[in-house]
């Protein structure tokens, strides 16, 4: 008799703070997020509704190392292709969510839209982390690290897979 194969889902820790960090961006000057979502394995993507500011809807809380004039932290997930999160220059910062105790989830892979006027304006070098406790001083894991990515097209959403 033959046994079907069966090909497990990506398993892992779960999380309910998620931290992208860049540290380099393409312009070297300026940066955005356009939209960023994660993904569980099952393609689910999260935050599963759109952010209305950095503490709504509820349970969802985003906030980020500096903000660029208006360009606060919850547009990288409002699902908006025109306002993103953009931090202080040089380009480099990080940007958070905490999805709400109780929503942890495994992430399987993110997405990162592309801003619509300046394929330029987008992160280069940097790593999408994993936390529980949202402090992101030591406890973190890094789950997806990326290095001179330039290949990005206005308005275009790039994936990146867990490592």
């Amino acid at each position: 008799m033959l046994m079907p194969i069966y090909t497990p889902l990506k398993v892992g820790p779960s999380f309910r703070f998620f931290q992208l960090d860049v540290t380099a961006s393409n312009s070297g000057v300026i940066m955005f997020v356009y939209d960023m979502r994660f993904l569980e394995a099952d393609g689910t993507a999260h935050p599963t509704s759109n952010m209305t500011s950095n503490t709504a809807p509820s349970p969802l809380v985003a906030s980020a190392s500096s903000d660029d004039f208006d360009n606060f932290a919850y547009f990288a997930f409002d699902g908006s292709a025109s306002s993103g999160w953009a931090p202080d220059r040089p380009g480099v910062g990080s940007c958070k969510i905490d999805l709400g105790s109780g929503n942890e989830i495994v992430l399987a892979s993110a997405t990162i839209l592309a801003p619509p006027d300046d394929a330029s304006r987008t992160p280069k070098t940097f790593t999408i982390e994993g936390s529980n406790t949202g402090d992101f001083s030591g406890e973190e894991t890094v789950l997806i690290t990326q290095t001179n990515i330039s290949d990005w097209s206005t308005s275009t959403t790039k994936t990146f897979t867990v490592d």
